[in-house]
């Protein structure tokens, strides 16, 4: 399967399950995120909500279902013919590759079921992905 890069937007980023273990609350290294998260694939995005919920937040993120809002579309704006890679908005690392192991069609129901994007294990760069134990 082709594989795509898209920088994902920081408001549907850091809801997603993370695989390494944080050893304190500092989520972006006094880093600020990139402010193209705010035009995620031509997206208008409120870029204080990137900012808080990539870097000063550990428990939720946007809200349910943020992601099939008109204004950010998420799914609209994927090729579901290609893997797409998920990078941090913040520090540029690649965080998951989806969908993988399943069809795009499967990615987008599952999670507009959950309410934002919904990566599996297989999808997960775990090297690169953060679990805070508090949430």
């Amino acid at each position: 399967m082709k594989t795509t890069s898209s920088v994902l937007s920081a408001a549907i980023l850091l809801s997603s399950a993370s695989a390494t273990r944080a050893a304190s609350d500092d989520q972006c290294f006094d880093f600020t995120p990139m402010s193209s998260v705010s035009t995620y694939l031509g997206a208008t995005l409120d870029y204080s909500v990137a900012d808080r919920i990539c870097c000063h937040n550990h428990k939720f993120a946007e809200y349910s279902g943020y992601l099939a809002a008109p204004e950010v579309d998420f799914f609209g704006r994927l090729d579901p013919s290609v893997e797409t890679v998920f990078y941090d908005s913040v520090c540029g690392l690649p965080l998951f590759i989806a969908p993988r192991g399943r069809t795009f069609d499967d990615f987008k129901k599952e999670s507009l079921k959950h309410g934002w994007p919904s990566f599996r294990p297989e999808e997960m760069i775990s090297e690169n992905v953060i679990i805070h134990n508090d949430g």
